[in-house]
């Protein structure tokens, strides 16, 4: 029996020492207690069999995109990190995460502010990005494509009725 510690404390016994490929002796209590706190990294598996993302979001037919090399990619990170660049090209320093945008969609009953559908939802920024306004909980409105192509980079005064700039500021944007 060795009477070496690992970094956190535990014994190298029999029971409790592998060695790598690279000859690295390894704890197996601290890789378990690893591989608990990171229960999404998926990493030894094959990439088809992977459930999770390298963030943690799972993999469901709502959050994939399947690439052209046949790979999956998670459509949460993909807009986060878009988001992300659209807004450093203008020097704005905002975060806008998965978390804040299922609570837009929660905001908004899942539907189109404008024509109330369910299908082809996205958010878009109520005072446009081109103007300097990042995408916020305080400048996210929930459109459909059709509405969110039309409103385009005009500001909501011109293009919202004004019952429903009331209703936006009543209700969503205070």
């Amino acid at each position: 029996m060795l009477n070496i510690q690992c970094k956190r404390g535990h014994y190298f016994d029999g029971d409790n020492l592998y060695i790598t490929k690279s000859g690295k002796r390894r704890c197996k209590t601290c890789h378990k207690l690893r591989a608990r706190k990171y229960q999404h990294y998926q990493g030894n598996l094959p990439f088809a069999l992977r459930t999770h993302c390298p963030q943690g979001h799972k993999y469901i037919s709502d959050n994939l995109e399947n690439t052209n090399t046949g790979n999956r990619r998670c459509l949460l990170c993909r807009r986060s990190q878009s988001r992300r660049y659209r807004h450093l090209a203008r020097d704005l320093d905002i975060e806008f995460s998965a978390n804040d945008e299922r609570a837009i969609r929660q905001k908004f009953n899942y539907q189109c502010f404008r024509c109330h559908t369910k299908k082809d939802l996205c958010i878009d920024h109520h005072y446009p990005l081109s103007a300097g306004y990042g995408l916020s909980l305080n400048n996210a409105v929930l459109l459909c494509r059709r509405c969110n192509s039309a409103k385009c980079d005009t500001f909501p005064e011109c293009f919202y009725t004004l019952k429903e700039l009331i209703e936006l500021k009543d209700r969503f944007l205070v």
